[in-house]
């Protein structure tokens, strides 16, 4: 029995880089994955690595900017597989010069990853799908980029 036999993997930022790997990986590892970015076309060439790895895969366009994207990512994944067991956050949000106009503003809340953080499992949680976890003293989806503004 593999490591993650049978599990469902929902893995935002899935298209390239970390995301894509660990798409990989989890695949290796006997996970069903769902692939979650806003680059469809490299998301199709992630489900098709996972396919490789002997697994199977689902693509859906996912910005993790718009909370309604995440809840349709995580809904793409029960439906097609029944259920969620895992969700890797990895994608980020690139907030650039939004950041000043909104510090000039007065209305800074600096949230660089998930905006469905706050609820990540949503209702598959009431259903019995999902369970939040994190070490000691953590929250369990805590950030886990950062970012730092400076002043002139």
């Amino acid at each position: 029995m593999k490591l993650l036999d049978g599990k469902v993997c929902v893995i935002t930022g899935a298209a390239s880089e970390v995301g894509r790997a660990a798409a990989v990986r989890f695949a290796e590892h006997g996970a069903f994955v769902v692939v979650g970015d806003v680059r469809d076309a490299w998301a199709q060439a992630t489900v098709r690595l996972v396919e490789e790895a002997g697994a199977s895969a689902i693509a859906a366009h996912c910005d993790v900017s718009q909370e309604g994207d995440v809840e349709s990512l995580i809904a793409v994944g029960v439906e097609h597989f029944g259920r969620l067991d895992v969700m890797h956050n990895n994608a980020d949000v690139a907030l650039g010069l939004r950041i000043a106009e909104r510090m000039r503003s007065g209305s800074v809340q600096i949230n660089t990853g998930l905006a469905a953080g706050y609820t990540p499992m949503g209702g598959y949680r009431q259903s019995g799908y999902g369970r939040e976890r994190g070490a000691a003293g953590i929250r369990p989806f805590q950030e886990r980029k950062h970012v730092v503004v400076g002043s002139r």
